[in-house]
């Protein structure tokens, strides 16, 4: 019962998987969606895509996605082992002797006596991850060429299969081969009581794998599905748990406001003396604070201006080129916002100056310049950006020497 409800909170008994296949240089997506109902599992639709933009049309918001990369990105290939062999990297560097274990991600669907590897660059899987991450698509799981088929193990009874672009034959539901063939026409086949189209048969088995919870891969995405798995569901827990809370929030409030309407006739005469004293005295006490916050302002402006605020501005614009027009200058710059009953905190001995140059010699020649003043301890270049060829922005920060309060 337990693991019931958990499961319905984090995949709400609806399960998604997308296939992305390569035609002619262009993406095309087929995806399929399962619910649980009971002990029930039903396909709630299929769809196909043409661009990675409309999988958001056809995917609810929060749903769990395993995503089948079958693109020529990926490679496969099969090799014998008559010897098992329990070491993954080994098996990878057997099939593909001179690649960098590092730039890859590789996934190994191990049979009785041959293992289908199959390797993808890890910059074009992350790549991937992001553009749909950034389309609000939870994807919990990356499986890689056909090996996911593996999920209908128990489940096949044909001998052949088609997929959207290759000939799958199977032994006792083991996989045997993986023949890639333009396709021509298409199958529909009955697993485990669902209809599936041969174009949805990689994505059904997906889509099954986050249901079953079965995988028979070794994979080196492991960590990384992991970490995305995690995500996903403590997003469906804020989510689910911001819901309950709303709804709490609510009940309570309406709870309050009919309690409150029960009692509220009863001492409406008293509420309302009440409430007349309590204004005139926070009306009072509004005052009041008004009068110290203008008070504690004042002091604090009168403070931060005891200085040479009008030296450094005439000395500052004096030799400054033509070439520069000031945007800004902000002298002691406030540490933080002005807030009430705060005191007003300003950065002392520092001057930032902003504006356009349209000069970069001169420009430099008044840095020197400014840095060679017997006030100015340094001078940052805090930005500089050429908008134009004749124009850049710009942003300086000076410091000057420790002024004594007076």
């Amino acid at each position: 019962m337990k693991e019931r409800l958990l499961t319905y909170l984090y995949y709400n008994n609806e399960y998604y998987g997308v296939e992305l296949i390569s035609k002619g240089g262009q993406a095309y997506f087929y995806g399929l969606g399962l619910k649980q109902q009971k002990k029930e599992v039903n396909i709630i639709k299929t769809f196909e895509a043409d661009a990675i933009n409309l999988l958001q049309d056809h995917i609810p918001k929060q749903r769990a996605i395993n995503l089948v990369v079958n693109t020529d990105a990926v490679l496969t290939k099969t090799i014998e082992t008559p010897k098992v062999i329990n070491d993954n990297l080994q098996l990878v560097h057997s099939a593909f002797p001179n690649i960098d274990s590092n730039a890859f991600y590789y996934e190994i669907l191990r049979q009785d006596m041959h293992c289908f590897i199959s390797i993808c660059r890890k910059d074009y899987l992350e790549d991937l991850i992001t553009s749909l991450q950034s389309l609000k698509l939870n994807i919990i799981n990356i499986t890689l060429g056909h090996s996911v088929v593996s999920t209908l193990n128990q489940s096949i009874s044909q001998n052949e299969l088609l997929s959207n672009n290759s000939l799958l034959t199977f032994n006792n539901g083991q996989l045997l081969t993986v023949k890639t063939i333009e396709l021509s026409k298409f199958e529909t086949y009955t697993i485990n009581g669902l209809e599936l189209n041969n174009t949805h048969l990689l994505s059904a088995s997906a889509a099954l794998q986050i249901l079953l919870k079965n995988s028979f891969l070794d994979s080196n995405i492991n960590d990384k599905t992991r970490a995305l798995t995690d995500d996903f569901i403590q997003d469906r827990i804020f989510s689910q748990a911001l819901k309950v809370g709303m709804v709490s929030v609510l009940t309570i409030l309406l709870i309050n406001f009919f309690l409150f309407n029960h009692y509220y006739s009863g001492v409406n005469t008293l509420r309302e003396t009440s409430q007349l004293i309590t204004t005139s005295k926070a009306q009072i006490l509004q005052l009041n604070a008004k009068v110290t916050k203008t008070e504690k302002m004042i002091h604090d402006v009168l403070k931060s201006g005891a200085s040479k605020s009008s030296f450094f501005a005439s000395d500052l614009i004096h030799d400054m080129p033509e070439t520069i027009l000031l945007s800004a200058l902000n002298y002691h710059p406030l540490l933080k916002r002005i807030k009430a009953d705060k005191p007003i905190l300003a950065d002392t001995n520092i001057i930032i100056l902003s504006g356009a140059s349209s000069d970069r010699q001169l420009f430099s020649t008044w840095i020197s310049s400014l840095e060679a003043k017997s006030w100015v301890t340094h001078v940052e270049i805090i930005s500089y950006e050429d908008t134009s060829k004749t124009k850049a922005l710009f942003s300086l920060k000076l410091t000057m020497h420790h002024e004594k309060e007076n």
